[in-house]
């Protein structure tokens, strides 16, 4: 099973939460007889442990990767970032796949930058009822704004959360959060229902929820656990698309540059609909609505670590093209994709940390046959 380096580093610092704590203990528990015991005062030990997981990760990255792209003649490539010391420390796993035999795991010389772009952070602004604009990585916890018998808080830095004891027959106001490029932010609404909302993005929600129905509109991407109430329907709309659950766990994907806006179910059941057509998702099933027409299509199986990884601080690609993964760091990193000449062929796939910043991140990729190099806020993408 693959595990992120942070996690392993958190449980071994005592600062892992309870996930961390059941993913890291699952992991080795793999591979030894009983669960993971870190002492607190004795280092010594602790270092020994230490070292003991991340050999044993070391021996898991060396050996042969799991074919995500199942078509003959397919070789995967494991990046040469361990030799620089990035793989161990980022939780960075990267395969390049080719029509071709495995390249030589040689490091490229050619540097990326003199300079670097720091990753994104914890930023977002909200825009009230009144048109007043907060910006949300400006302010202390604690209350930021009242809207009638609504409270806004800030519970902790990049966690914002509604608290209502209005009244059926209380004017409703509206909200929108808005992620900058470079941004992410998390939400609690006024029913507990949480939303995790990527770079780019934008959520526009009422302060609480009244009627029927429980209404929200999303640009870009975001990530939804929506508190179950069957008398009172949650929808999610798009420009291309409408969602509509009682409780679960799903992932939508609206981005306007991106070939398709898609929904991917992880927990309970979502109607997904467009103006012609409409489906039942269950668990693992991903409803996909091309730009150019409104047919959804429902894909099956699909790899839910893959498509909620940015939620969980990670890049991963699963035979991605080079245009797709330079979309998501153009938008983490907020930098612009210039391509000089040919644009690299072949497909990526394997985790990256989002955490790292944006020269660690191109060194991975530059183990295949492509370079790249940072002007300013520009990545230019060039075939070697």
């Amino acid at each position: 099973m693959r595990i992120p380096i942070q996690a392993i580093e958190n449980y071994l610092s005592g600062i892992a939460n309870d996930q961390e704590k059941e993913l890291v203990n699952q992991w080795y528990f793999s591979f030894n007889d009983q669960a993971v015991e870190v002492p607190e005062a004795e280092e010594e030990l602790r270092e020994k442990i230490r070292v003991r997981m991340y050999e044993r990760l070391k021996g898991e990255l060396f050996m042969p990767a799991p074919a995500f792209d199942h078509r003959p003649q397919k070789y995967w490539l494991l990046a040469a970032a361990i030799f620089t010391g990035i793989l161990l420390f980022s939780g960075a796993y990267l395969f390049f796949s080719k029509n071709t035999s495995v390249k030589p795991q040689v490091s490229n010389t050619r540097p990326v930058t003199t300079t670097d772009v720091a990753p994104g952070t914890d930023k977002a602004t909200l825009t009230l009822a009144d048109g007043s604009v907060i910006k949300l990585d400006k302010l202390p916890n604690g209350t930021i704004a009242q809207q009638g018998a609504t409270k806004v808080l800030q519970v902790k830095s990049g966690q914002l959360s509604y608290q209502s004891t209005a009244k059926d027959a209380d004017v409703v106001n509206f909200n929108t959060i808005a992620t900058p490029r470079g941004g992410q932010y998390e939400i609690m609404l006024s029913d507990g229902s949480k939303v995790w909302l990527n770079a780019a993005s934008s959520l526009r929600f009422p302060t609480r929820f009244s009627g029927k129905e429980r209404n929200v509109e999303l640009n870009g991407e975001a990530y939804f656990e929506i508190a179950k109430n069957a008398a009172m329907p949650f929808h999610v709309k798009t420009s291309a698309m409408q969602v509509e659950v009682l409780g679960t766990h799903f992932n939508v994907n609206a981005y306007n540059d991106e070939n398709a806006t898609t929904t991917t179910l992880l927990e309970g059941s979502v109607k997904v609909s467009s103006p012609k057509s409409e489906v039942t998702l269950h668990p693992g099933q991903q409803a996909a609505l091309n730009g150019t027409n409104t047919l959804v299509a429902v894909k099956n199986d699909v790899d839910v670590d893959q498509v909620v990884a940015w939620k969980n601080g990670m890049f991963e690609f699963a035979s991605n093209d080079i245009e797709t993964i330079m979309r998501q760091l153009s938008r983490w990193y907020d930098v612009q994709t210039k391509y000089e000449g040919k644009k690299p062929e072949g497909h990526f796939s394997g985790t990256i940390g989002r955490n790292l910043p944006l020269s660690k991140v191109l060194q991975i990729l530059e183990q295949s046959d492509v370079h790249f190099k940072i002007n300013g806020n520009e990545i230019i993408v060039s075939q070697l």
